[in-house]
């Protein structure tokens, strides 16, 4: 199953995980975890920024 990440960055996962060296048998680990992390850096600037 084909997983889209909501994402400016990172659109296609297969193209990223070649992108970034990540092997395809990490590809279920990392899914989340990079939608995590842009999440996460958008919910610190934001907060940063209306402080």
């Amino acid at each position: 199953m084909e997983k889209k990440i909501k994402s400016d960055y990172y659109t296609d996962l297969d193209e990223t995980l070649k992108k970034y060296g990540i092997p395809e048998e990490a590809k279920d680990d990392v899914d989340e975890t990079m939608q995590c992390i842009e999440d996460m850096i958008l919910y610190f600037t934001m907060t940063t920024l209306s402080n």
